[in-house]
């Protein structure tokens, strides 16, 4: 998945280090946006583990994940 993001990137010019953004869903999906791009993936379409790594990275307000 980082991969085509990577690559899409790469063939737009646009600086691989440009941050991506994650975006918890009321149903608790996990959306990863790159705002560089307009592209958005479902993460939960890549698998319970996937979503787990991304998961790590959401810490909700109270410090909660």
């Amino acid at each position: 998945m980082l991969r085509g993001l990577m690559r899409n990137r790469k063939h737009e010019s646009i600086d691989p280090l440009t941050p991506m953004r994650l975006e918890r869903l009321s149903n608790g999906g996990i959306l990863l946006i790159d705002q560089a791009t307009g592209a958005t993936l479902p993460l939960d379409a890549y698998g319970r583990d996937n979503v787990a790594v991304f998961r790590a990275f959401l810490i909700s307000k109270g410090g909660q994940q």
